[in-house]
C-alpha cells in the first residue's frame, strides 16, 4: 500500500515497476519526437516545396504548443486527476502523430504538429508528478533519476535513430513509430496503472494567467521568427555600410553604395 499521498489518491496495490515504465516510456517519447523530425525537414520541405521559414514551422509549431500547454496542464492534472490527463493526452498524442504522419498539406501537418505538441504538454507534464505521487521519499531519486535519463536518451538518440529512419524508410516512419510507441504506453497504462492522484482536487484554475502566460510565450516566438529577415538585412546592409564608408579594400561590393544610400545621414559612417 504506498502512503504519503495527499487528498483523494487512491492507489491499491499499485505496481511500482510499471508506472515507472509508462513514465519512462512517455519521457522518452516526446524529446525523441522533437529532436527526431529535424533530420527529416529537408525531405519534408522538397515534398511539400516549403520555404525555409515555414519549414521552421515544423518543427517551433511543435515546441511552442508543448511550452504553452506544459504549465497550465500540470495544474489541470493536480485538480481533476494526473492519471486521467496523462491517459488522454498519449490517446491524443498517437493520434496526432499517426495523422501528422498521413498529413497531405503544409497546413495539415502544422495543425497536427500543434495537436501532437499540445498532447505532449498533457504526458511530459504529469509523468514526474505521477512519479512522486507513487513513490516514497526514499525512493523518488532513483525514480527522477531513471525518468530524466529517459528524457536525454530520447534527445540523444533522436538525431541517429531518426536520420536511419529517413534514409531507409521515409520522414513519415517517423510518426508512424512514434504512434506504435504510443499504442505500447496506453496499453500499459490501461492494464497496469490503477488509482487516480489529484492532490489539488476542488482547487479554481487560473484561467486568466494561463491565457496571458501562453499568448506572450507566442508572441514571443512569433516575433523572433518575423524578425530573422530583418536582422540578416540590417547586420547584412551594416557591414556593407561600414566597409565603403572605411573604404575596405576587398570588402565592398559594387552593392554596397546602394545599401547605404537607405541608411539616414546621421547613421552613417564617415571616413576622415
Amino acid at each position: 500500500m504506498i502512503t504519503g499521498v495527499k487528498s483523494s489518491s487512491t492507489t491499491p496495490t499499485l505496481s511500482k515497476g510499471s508506472v515507472l515504465l509508462v513514465a519512462t516510456l512517455a519521457a522518452f517519447v516526446t524529446p525523441f519526437m522533437g529532436s527526431s523530425i529535424n533530420i527529416a525537414l529537408p525531405l519534408i520541405g522538397q515534398e511539400f516545396d516549403m520555404d525555409a521559414i515555414t519549414l521552421g514551422w515544423i518543427s517551433t509549431s511543435y515546441l511552442l504548443a508543448l511550452s504553452i500547454f506544459l504549465v497550465p496542464f500540470g495544474r489541470i492534472a493536480d485538480i481533476y486527476g494526473r492519471k486521467r490527463i496523462f491517459t488522454w493526452g498519449i490517446i491524443v498524442y498517437t493520434i496526432s502523430s499517426l495523422l501528422t504522419g498521413l498529413a497531405t498539406s503544409t497546413n495539415l501537418l502544422i495543425v497536427f504538429r500543434i495537436l501532437q505538441g499540445i498532447s505532449g504538454a498533457m504526458c511530459f507534464g504529469t509523468v514526474v508528478a505521477i512519479l512522486t505521487s507513487v513513490f516514497l521519499p526514499g525512493e523518488r531519486g532513483r525514480a527522477l533519476g531513471i525518468n530524466v535519463a529517459s528524457v536525454y536518451s530520447g534527445l540523444s538518440l533522436g538525431p541517429v535513430l531518426g536520420g536511419l529512419i529517413v534514409e531507409h524508410l521515409g520522414w513519415r516512419s517517423i510518426f508512424f513509430i512514434n504512434a506504435a510507441m504510443g499504442l505500447v504506453i496506453i496499453a500499459i497504462t490501461l492494464a497496469k496503472l490503477r488509482g487516480e492522484w489529484s492532490e489539488a482536487k476542488g482547487e479554481k484554475f487560473d484561467y486568466v494567467g494561463s491565457i496571458v502566460y501562453g499568448v506572450a510565450l507566442a508572441a514571443l516566438m512569433l516575433g523572433f521568427s518575423s524578425l530573422r529577415g530583418r536582422c540578416q538585412f540590417v547586420v547584412g546592409n551594416g557591414w556593407h555600410c561600414v566597409a565603403d564608408s572605411l573604404h575596405l579594400d576587398g570588402v565592398t561590393n559594387e552593392k554596397s553604395g546602394a545599401q547605404c544610400e537607405h541608411v539616414p545621414a546621421q547613421y552613417r559612417f564617415h571616413a576622415f
